[in-house]
């Protein structure tokens, strides 16, 4: 099962629709999207991820958070290491050997280790000038059927500080769904800070 996979299962509980029906709408057949999800015909083509944004009614952050998980869901990815460090090349080559001997919970603890060194959490920042954004995702094991995403952390804008914990049950890795819950909650709040301000000075 891929990470595109495992969301547009999601998707499809949450609207009330099978695998056929998804399949007859995008005009191809559920054995080619039951193929697709788990990664034995290689990553969904853009143009196949935004039909399915269109059925779904996804749009803005949703749309966006489906679209990245398209593209990190290649079966077979590719390392090139070449001219970086030996350390680089080693790190590789250890994760090529070893990655189907990984748990699902120390591929996640893996995920978020070069997460928060790489940025995932970052997918919580809107990039608004001004905004400085701290903080964590996780993925909490859950024993009885999909893990559990979170985020905590607090952004300062100007003067005003503001704290935030998303907690979203049987939704996937931290990374990929809840840090974009906090993003668009912070987009909001500053939208509406900065709208206030525009209306005092009329």
């Amino acid at each position: 099962m891929t990470p595109f996979g495992l969301k547009s299962r999601q998707l499809r509980r949450q609207k009330g629709v099978t695998l056929q029906e998804q399949a007859e709408v995008l005009g191809v057949s559920a054995a080619y999207i039951s193929a697709l999800e788990h990664g034995q015909r290689g990553k969904p083509s853009p143009a196949l991820v935004d039909q399915i944004c269109v059925w779904f009614g996804l749009i803005w952050d949703d749309a966006e958070q489906l679209k990245y998980l398209a593209q990190m869901s290649h079966p077979n990815p590719t390392m090139k290491t070449g001219g970086l460090s030996a350390e680089a090349t080693f790190l590789a080559n250890l994760l090529a050997q070893n990655i189907d001997r990984l748990s699902d919970v120390q591929c996640s603890d893996l995920s978020e280790v070069l997460s928060s060194q790489l940025g995932t959490g970052k997918l919580s920042d809107p990039k608004l000038p001004g905004l400085s954004i701290y903080g964590k995702t996780g993925t909490a094991e859950n024993p009885h059927g999909e893990d559990h995403a979170w985020f905590i952390g607090w952004a300062q804008y100007e003067e005003r500080k503001f704290s935030i914990v998303v907690l979203l049950e049987n939704s996937g890795s931290g990374g990929a769904v809840a840090a974009p819950v906090a993003k668009n909650v912070f987009d909001k709040i500053i939208l509406g800070i900065n709208n206030s301000k525009q209306i005092s000075l009329k």
